[in-house]
């Protein structure tokens, strides 16, 4: 069962302001922990844009994306 439109739309927006915002922190204070939280906004923004077969991106390993 997919979920509903305003439900996504609510996610994604939520993410977009997340990533702006750990983005503009990642400048200025460069750290593990921001660059940690912007690979699983990133990594859940691409879930949401392809939320059909969301768990191929899951299962992808690091070396994949290179490729």
């Amino acid at each position: 069962m997919l979920p509903l439109t305003e439900d996504t739309v609510r996610v994604r927006e939520h993410i977009l302001k997340e990533t702006q915002q750990s983005m503009k922190q990642l400048e200025q204070f460069p750290e593990t922990e921001t660059w940690k939280k912007l690979a699983y906004l990133v990594l859940s923004r691409v879930c949401i844009f392809n939320r059909k077969r969301g768990g191929e991106v899951g299962a992808m390993l690091v070396i994949q994306t290179d490729e």
